[in-house]
């Protein structure tokens, strides 16, 4: 006799702690396992962005990209949650962290959202967008391969992707197959001689995503 198991998730708790000035750390307690966050915000905020890290999970992205990007969208009157998965690496599981921490933002009255990912980061941003009516749009840096149903499924979205040519981990053919998939707004922004990691181009990359979240949410 086979038995059926129940493979819902649901919220069964969210607990807040004061990190600092207007960063809140969140821990979701979920029937399928915990995950952290930190969510930067003050209250009148209604514009938001949803930062995925890579494989390991994390909440700084490639160096300390995260918390500086952060730190310069809250200037801008833009909220921030660093996300940090359940299970780092598993693609749908990690989406639904990230489909789960825009329904609080959603229930924080922050109904416009960007998805920020870094490499698997980006292909999780990209996943969860392609389901979520209410994300704005998406930024994918170093994106890994994503399946061509998710890029399709982003249809006129706003999309960011930034690669380095030097790129030995996400060959650069990957995001450049998701740009020719979509069909909304499309930025590539490609750094000669930059890999995976994004050495060395820290403050560049925090400039470019800054511009690009302010022209997508204006």
């Amino acid at each position: 006799m086979s038995t059926c198991q129940d493979s819902s998730i649901y919220v069964i708790g969210i607990e807040e702690t004061p990190v600092a000035d207007n960063l809140t750390g969140l821990g979701f307690r979920t029937t399928r396992g915990d995950f952290n966050a930190l969510f930067h915000a003050r209250a009148g905020l209604h514009k938001g962005v949803i930062m995925l890290g890579g494989y390991e999970g994390g909440f700084d992205g490639p160096g300390v990209v995260f918390p500086d990007l952060s730190q310069r969208l809250f200037g801008a009157g833009i909220a921030t949650m660093r996300v940090d998965y359940r299970f780092p690496g598993d693609s749908v599981q990690c989406a639904i962290d990230a489909l789960l921490a825009l329904q609080y933002l959603d229930d924080d009255a922050i109904h416009d959202v960007i998805l920020l990912g870094w490499s698997f980061g980006g292909s999780v941003a990209i996943a969860a967008a392609s389901m979520a009516k209410t994300v704005r749009g998406v930024a994918a840096i170093s994106t890994i391969e994503i399946a061509d149903c998710c890029a399709r499924r982003l249809r006129a979205k706003p999309l960011l992707l930034i690669h380095g040519d030097a790129d030995m981990t996400a060959p650069v053919v990957w995001p450049r197959r998701v740009y020719c998939l979509t069909e909304g707004p499309r930025d590539f922004i490609l750094y000669s001689g930059v890999g995976h990691e994004m050495h060395d181009v820290s403050e560049r990359l925090v400039k470019d995503l800054a511009d690009w979240i302010l022209r997508t949410f204006q």
